[in-house]
Protein backbone atom coordinates (compact mmCIF):
# COMPACT_ATOMS: atom_id res chain seq x y z
CA UNK A 1 0.00 0.00 0.00
CA UNK A 2 1.05 3.92 -0.50
CA UNK A 3 -0.61 6.49 -0.13
CA UNK A 4 0.63 10.34 -0.28
CA UNK A 5 -0.73 13.50 1.34
CA UNK A 6 -0.34 15.28 -2.32
CA UNK A 7 -1.74 12.43 -4.46
CA UNK A 8 -4.09 10.66 -2.32
CA UNK A 9 -4.72 6.50 -2.82
CA UNK A 10 -1.40 5.51 -5.05
CA UNK A 11 -1.33 1.30 -4.45
CA UNK A 12 -3.32 -0.89 -2.46
CA UNK A 13 -1.52 -3.91 -3.80
CA UNK A 14 -2.14 -6.86 -0.75
CA UNK A 15 -4.77 -5.65 0.80
CA UNK A 16 -8.00 -6.50 0.68
CA UNK A 17 -10.79 -3.18 -0.36
CA UNK A 18 -14.29 -3.57 1.74
CA UNK A 19 -16.52 -0.58 1.94
CA UNK A 20 -19.35 0.15 3.80
CA UNK A 21 -21.35 3.16 3.24
CA UNK A 22 -19.46 6.36 3.50
CA UNK A 23 -16.17 4.58 4.47
CA UNK A 24 -13.88 2.45 1.99
CA UNK A 25 -11.60 -0.03 4.36
CA UNK A 26 -8.21 -1.54 2.87
CA UNK A 27 -6.85 -4.08 4.95
CA UNK A 28 -4.05 -6.42 4.92
CA UNK A 29 -3.43 -8.73 8.17
CA UNK A 30 -6.29 -9.48 10.41
CA UNK A 31 -8.53 -8.07 12.60
CA UNK A 32 -11.38 -9.47 15.05
CA UNK A 33 -13.53 -7.93 18.15
CA UNK A 34 -13.99 -9.76 21.17
CA UNK A 35 -17.29 -11.86 20.53
CA UNK A 36 -17.66 -11.07 16.88
CA UNK A 37 -16.08 -13.31 14.27
CA UNK A 38 -12.84 -11.92 12.61
CA UNK A 39 -12.60 -10.40 9.04
CA UNK A 40 -15.43 -8.34 8.11
CA UNK A 41 -18.23 -8.75 10.99
CA UNK A 42 -15.03 -7.07 13.00
CA UNK A 43 -14.76 -4.43 10.46
CA UNK A 44 -18.69 -3.84 10.33
CA UNK A 45 -18.36 -3.34 13.98
CA UNK A 46 -15.46 -0.78 14.16
CA UNK A 47 -16.98 0.93 11.31
CA UNK A 48 -20.24 1.43 12.95
CA UNK A 49 -18.86 2.71 15.68
CA UNK A 50 -16.38 4.98 14.27
CA UNK A 51 -19.87 6.23 12.30
CA UNK A 52 -21.84 6.74 15.44
CA UNK A 53 -19.12 8.56 17.85
CA UNK A 54 -15.98 9.94 15.43
CA UNK A 55 -13.30 8.17 16.98
CA UNK A 56 -12.22 4.05 16.39
CA UNK A 57 -12.31 2.22 18.97
CA UNK A 58 -8.28 0.88 19.19
CA UNK A 59 -9.01 -0.47 22.55
CA UNK A 60 -11.47 -3.11 21.73
CA UNK A 61 -9.30 -4.10 17.74
CA UNK A 62 -7.31 -7.27 18.34
CA UNK A 63 -5.15 -9.11 15.47
CA UNK A 64 -2.16 -8.39 13.16
CA UNK A 65 -3.37 -6.04 10.94
CA UNK A 66 -2.31 -2.40 8.96
CA UNK A 67 -5.89 -0.13 7.95
CA UNK A 68 -6.72 2.51 5.69
CA UNK A 69 -10.03 4.26 6.13
CA UNK A 70 -10.84 6.22 3.19
CA UNK A 71 -13.45 9.01 4.92
CA UNK A 72 -14.60 11.56 2.37
CA UNK A 73 -15.06 14.26 5.20
CA UNK A 74 -11.77 13.12 7.77
CA UNK A 75 -9.56 11.89 4.86
CA UNK A 76 -7.48 9.30 4.90
CA UNK A 77 -6.77 7.08 8.11
CA UNK A 78 -4.01 5.32 8.30
CA UNK A 79 -3.31 3.04 11.62
CA UNK A 80 -1.43 -0.47 12.49
CA UNK A 81 -2.20 -2.84 15.61
CA UNK A 82 -0.58 -1.80 18.87
CA UNK A 83 1.67 -4.98 18.78
CA UNK A 84 3.97 -3.76 16.08
CA UNK A 85 3.14 -7.04 13.83
CA UNK A 86 2.14 -5.09 10.87
CA UNK A 87 4.09 -1.75 10.98
CA UNK A 88 3.80 1.33 8.42
CA UNK A 89 6.45 3.49 7.23
CA UNK A 90 6.36 7.07 7.29
CA UNK A 91 8.23 9.84 5.07
CA UNK A 92 7.64 13.38 4.39
CA UNK A 93 4.47 12.98 2.91
CA UNK A 94 3.76 9.91 2.47
CA UNK A 95 2.94 6.62 3.92
CA UNK A 96 3.41 2.79 2.99
CA UNK A 97 3.49 -0.60 3.97
CA UNK A 98 7.06 -1.09 1.73
CA UNK A 99 10.13 0.97 2.55
CA UNK A 100 11.91 0.56 -1.01
CA UNK A 101 8.23 1.81 -2.89
CA UNK A 102 8.14 4.33 -0.49
CA UNK A 103 11.94 5.80 -0.94
CA UNK A 104 11.46 5.22 -4.66
CA UNK A 105 8.16 7.40 -5.02
CA UNK A 106 9.27 10.26 -2.57
CA UNK A 107 13.45 10.27 -4.38
CA UNK A 108 14.61 9.79 -0.72
CA UNK A 109 18.72 8.80 -1.16
CA UNK A 110 20.51 10.06 1.41
CA UNK A 111 21.38 6.94 3.94
CA UNK A 112 21.03 7.37 7.48
CA UNK A 113 24.60 6.38 9.51
CA UNK A 114 22.72 6.62 12.95
CA UNK A 115 20.34 4.16 12.29
CA UNK A 116 23.38 1.76 10.18
CA UNK A 117 25.25 2.04 13.33
CA UNK A 118 22.76 1.28 16.08
CA UNK A 119 22.05 -2.07 13.35
CA UNK A 120 25.59 -3.07 13.31
CA UNK A 121 25.96 -2.29 16.78
CA UNK A 122 22.83 -4.00 18.09
CA UNK A 123 21.84 -5.92 15.07
CA UNK A 124 18.77 -4.22 15.06
CA UNK A 125 16.91 -0.69 14.82
CA UNK A 126 15.58 -0.09 18.11
CA UNK A 127 13.73 3.38 17.47
CA UNK A 128 11.93 4.23 14.68
CA UNK A 129 14.18 5.37 12.23
CA UNK A 130 15.38 3.27 9.08
CA UNK A 131 18.42 3.33 6.80
CA UNK A 132 17.26 6.26 4.54
CA UNK A 133 17.20 9.51 6.25
CA UNK A 134 13.51 11.31 5.70
CA UNK A 135 11.86 7.47 6.53
CA UNK A 136 11.07 6.31 9.46
CA UNK A 137 8.93 3.56 11.24
CA UNK A 138 5.16 4.92 12.32
CA UNK A 139 4.51 4.69 15.84
CA UNK A 140 2.22 1.79 16.48
CA UNK A 141 0.82 3.74 19.10
CA UNK A 142 -0.57 6.50 16.54
CA UNK A 143 -2.59 6.88 13.95
CA UNK A 144 -2.43 8.88 11.07
CA UNK A 145 -4.89 11.17 8.83
CA UNK A 146 -3.79 12.72 5.79
CA UNK A 147 -5.90 15.58 4.30
CA UNK A 148 -5.22 18.94 2.27
CA UNK A 149 -1.85 17.79 1.08
CA UNK A 150 -0.43 16.89 5.01
CA UNK A 151 -0.05 14.13 7.28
Amino acid sequence: MLISARSGIVNTEGYEKLTNGAYTVYISGILFVRGLKAGEESIRWMLENYSNTGMIPFDKLCGAYSILIDDCERGLICFSDNSAMRGLIIGEYSIGSNFLELAKFEKHTEMNNNAICEYLTLTRCLLLDTFVKGISSTDYLSYYVLKDGKI
